[in-house]
């Protein structure tokens, strides 16, 4: 077993696991560790290859029909803002804001009262 072990130390470091850690890993750990990485390289493949097809067709719509070519977020959905994140980026904003127009009346109150 720990000759198979050593064979497969290589790979599995390529693949993605820890060199340290490897030794410490059973059989049981280290076969699921991989089939772990095999998945999550699979995922991002097939997420790569869902971008590529959505990409060729909105060069199709430039190309042939850029009229009605959709906008960002029709193309991408998960690129999309959640409404509980636009709301807290506005309240940030409205809170820069009306800081910066306390800050300014601080000076206004400050440069008119030496006229």
């Amino acid at each position: 077993m720990s000759e198979m072990l050593e064979e497969m130390y290589a790979d599995a470091v390529k693949l993605g696991i820890n060199s340290v850690n490897y030794w410490d890993y059973t059989w049981e750990e280290l076969m699921l560790e991989l089939e772990s990485l095999r998945f999550q390289q699979e995922t991002k493949l097939k997420e790569h290859a869902l971008f590529d097809y959505r990409l060729a067709q909105l060069i199709s719509f430039a190309v042939n029909d850029p009229k009605n070519i959709p906008t960002k977020e029709e193309a991408y959905p998960i690129l999309e803002v959640p409404e509980e994140v636009k709301r807290l980026e506005e309240q940030k904003q409205n809170e820069q804001n009306l800081l910066a127009f306390f800050q300014q009346l601080k000076l206004d109150d400050k440069g008119g009262g030496s006229e």
